[in-house]
């Protein structure tokens, strides 16, 4: 290859290479633009590696029992949100998502589960009376326990 050549392929490196910097940042900003899901701001206080994640019609009531999971902290999805609309503050903790009162469709959540693996948690279990426990890692594989 000629010198003309090696420059050219170095500027066109150069240029992909800071393509991919601006996308890396625009993810990170759009990530950054998401809120938090309710009850995120009471996380500091708690110093344990598990949160509980409340889903379905009575999620807001489960949250707030001050008697259920007390040194646990807890997160609310609310009723027919969106999980992918919130910045999950998950990182290196293992999560439990309830099903309180009448469930999610299971599209949303799996869809949760994605969001809080792709938010770093270690392991993600699902949990609801009507259906078999299933643990969730982050290599997305999946066990039915019965």
């Amino acid at each position: 290859m000629s010198s003309y050549e090696d420059i050219a392929l170095s500027i066109y490196e150069d240029e992909l290479l800071g393509q991919e910097n601006r996308l890396k940042q625009q993810n990170r900003r759009a990530i950054m633009k998401k809120k938090l899901p309710p009850y995120a701001n009471s996380m500091g206080k708690f110093k344990k590696d598990e949160v509980v994640i409340c889903t379905g019609s009575r999620a807001w009531q489960s949250a707030n029992r001050v008697t259920w999971q007390v040194k646990t902290p807890k997160l609310v999805l609310p009723p027919e949100d969106d999980p992918a609309a919130y910045h999950w503050p998950v990182s290196g903790r293992y999560c439990q998502i309830w099903s309180c009162g009448e469930p999610e469709p299971q599209e949303t959540l799996f869809k949760l589960t994605k969001m809080l693996l792709e938010f770093g948690a270690i392991k993600v279990l699902l949990l609801d009376t009507n259906r078999p426990l299933i643990v969730i890692e982050p290599d997305l594989s999946m066990e039915a326990a019965a």
